[in-house]
């Protein structure tokens, strides 16, 4: 587990209406980590391939898009995100889309109760 962590270079980080994202970058990975809200010695991480969050932007690029729209997607459920569902599925799409927005591929901005992605 260690060895995961070492050489991360810091890409950027996003902050989201219920919590802050860091997102860093290690050769052909990306790793998206949030602290819990309540005990900040706690935390989630996800690691993505450079080539799914690739993929991720040219599928979509010039599009708003939302984690529902994604989840409802073919490619999204059966290529990039394979064997995921229901909530699972939703926040592994949700931090793929922070990864985009670290590296100022896409904003994301809140309507109502959802999160709207501008890939560009």
């Amino acid at each position: 587990m260690s060895t995961r962590f070492s050489g991360l270079t810091y890409v950027g980080r996003v902050s989201a209406p219920r919590q802050t994202y860091f997102v860093y970058k290690k050769s052909r990975k990306f790793i998206v980590i949030s602290y819990n809200l309540r005990l900040r010695e706690e935390g989630y991480f996800q690691i993505f391939r450079k080539s799914t969050i690739n993929r991720l932007r040219r599928q979509f690029k010039g599009r708003k898009v939302t984690v529902e729209f994604l989840k409802k997607n073919k490619l999204v459920k059966r290529i990039l995100f394979k064997g995921l569902y229901g909530f699972k599925l939703h926040f592994r799409i949700m931090a793929a889309l922070y990864v985009l927005c670290s590296i100022g591929v896409a904003v994301h901005r809140k309507i109502g109760k959802k999160l709207l992605f501008d890939i560009s």
